[in-house]
């Protein structure tokens, strides 16, 4: 697995494009340096850029653990929004459960899943129009 990790309009945004094998706590790490306390307050957006990597391996387990820490996330920012980019014959049904999770767990925070980056840029564009 290998990620970049790109911040954008002056740390308001952040995407992550994955490639290869992605697992949870790959996902985890990055979260957990994005949700640092000097960056959260500011972040407005994030998109996880899927469409490269091979395959996700988590659990569902996991994908809960992902909802409840993006949940926390958002509690302390509620401005933000998550875009997941991604085929679904790549998420498999995990970006449904992802979303089954959100609404209990992270209701604070807004997330859609797309299947290409311009769709995702767009839809935040309409979201957060005045960046």
């Amino acid at each position: 697995m290998a990620y970049e990790l790109n911040t954008e309009k002056d740390g308001l945004g952040v995407v992550v494009t994955w490639t290869g094998v992605v697992s949870a706590s790959e996902i985890s790490a990055v979260n957990e340096h994005i949700y640092a306390k000097d960056r959260l307050h500011i972040l407005r957006y994030q998109i996880f850029d899927f469409s490269k990597a091979l395959r996700v391996e988590v659990s569902v387990d996991d994908v809960r653990d992902m909802a409840v820490r993006d949940g926390l996330a958002a509690d302390q920012n509620p401005y933000m929004v998550l875009a997941l980019v991604g085929s679904r014959e790549f998420f498999a049904g995990l970006e449904r459960l992802y979303k089954v999770f959100a609404q209990v767990w992270a209701s604070k925070l807004k997330c859609e899943i797309f299947s290409t980056m311009e769709a995702a840029r767009a839809w935040i564009a309409r979201e957060l129009a005045e960046l």
